[in-house]
């Protein structure tokens, strides 16, 4: 919504935040958006339906409870992302990497259900075991030594000139 005021003469426009609004009824939730007042809400669905819940399950097949465990504000936020980046072919990383990454993270958080699910992903993507243990070895490394450098307080500064030295011997070699 754009209000116009007058300011040293001239129109600004100001831009109030959008407000989002969440309904229910039984298992069917709905975030919509408010534009303009008024003394009820006019929910107006422009062509594609707009409910959360059929879009997970016309894409996943189901909607799994890890969803329904989530507040409506959440999972308007949650379903985008994990829509937009996690099951989107055309972004920088293809599938198996994504999940290769998912389950590198869940097994150093560690989340057991992050673990199936990234583990049967990756493989679902084309992942073969000998990735899959690889993945989890990256992350034991990554944990190891991020643990005996910050525990041995190594100073930042020093390190990051010793791996850009570092670095720049093994570009030098490869030419």
């Amino acid at each position: 919504m754009v209000d116009d005021q007058k300011s040293s003469g001239r129109a600004e426009n100001l831009v109030r935040p959008i407000e989002t609004r969440y309904a229910h009824s039984g298992d069917v939730r709905i975030a919509y958006q408010v534009v303009g007042q008024g003394s009820f809400d006019l929910v107006f669905v422009p062509g594609f339906i707009s409910n959360l819940d059929l879009r997970i399950e016309a894409t996943l097949g189901s909607v799994p409870d890890m969803f329904k465990t989530l507040p409506d504000v959440a999972v308007a936020g949650a379903w985008p992302e994990i829509k937009g980046v996690q099951l989107n072919p055309k972004t920088a990383l293809d599938g198996k990497t994504k999940e290769l990454l998912g389950l590198a993270v869940a097994a150093q958080i560690p989340c057991q259900y992050c673990i199936y699910f990234h583990t049967e992903a990756a493989k679902l993507n084309g992942a073969i075991d000998e990735e899959i243990k690889e993945a989890v070895a990256m992350a034991a490394i990554v944990r190891h030594w991020s643990t005996m450098l910050n525990g041995s307080q190594v100073d930042l500064t020093t390190f990051k000139k010793q791996a850009d030295d570092v670095f720049a011997a093994v570009k030098a070699k490869s030419q």
